[in-house]
């Protein structure tokens, strides 16, 4: 009897440390949440601004390269793309030159006190415009946003912050 309950405790606390895969990181007055699934890591990223939110992976801490996830509520419509970042200020939408969007389930709402994008994307990536954004892994994370809904407008905060995926 001792042993089962033994093992009946063990498998409680497996299963609550299973089901909390929920991460969560400030940036300045960013707040950057996620989860990973079997293949996939879902994001929900807040931003105290009207304007766009950008959240960019890249295995440098380095603005070019990244795949940039940028998202904008305008009207109540959602814009969310899959960019990456050419060169210093200049991103592309990875759909441009040659690749395609790697995400998916996203969103991109503006209430009064600010804007929260939500997207999920593929742990795995096959081309150069993406990284592979595996469970345990280091990753920069390249936080930004804007004033403005405009995608070219640039950003009034940028930070990169080393994070284990």
């Amino acid at each position: 009897m001792r042993h089962l309950l033994i093992l009946a405790i063990a498998m409680f606390f497996q299963a609550e440390q299973t089901e909390n895969k929920v991460k969560e990181i400030k940036v300045e007055k960013m707040v950057i949440k996620w989860e990973t699934t079997a293949d996939a890591v879902s994001f929900e990223v807040f931003a105290p601004t009207d304007g766009w939110v950008a959240l960019g992976f890249n295995s440098a801490n380095n603005i070019v390269g990244t795949n940039l996830i940028m998202g904008a509520s305008k009207n109540s419509m959602s814009k969310v793309e899959d960019q990456y970042v050419v060169s210093v200020g200049v991103h592309k939408e990875t759909k441009s030159i040659g690749s395609k969007s790697s995400i998916s389930n996203f969103s991109c709402i503006e209430n009064g006190s600010g804007t929260t994008m939500k997207f999920s994307i593929s742990q795995k990536q096959l081309d150069k415009f993406h990284c592979s954004l595996l469970e345990e892994t280091k990753i920069w994370f390249i936080c930004a946003y804007s004033e403005q809904d405009d995608f070219e407008h640039h950003s009034i905060m940028r930070q990169h912050i080393e994070v284990i995926i």
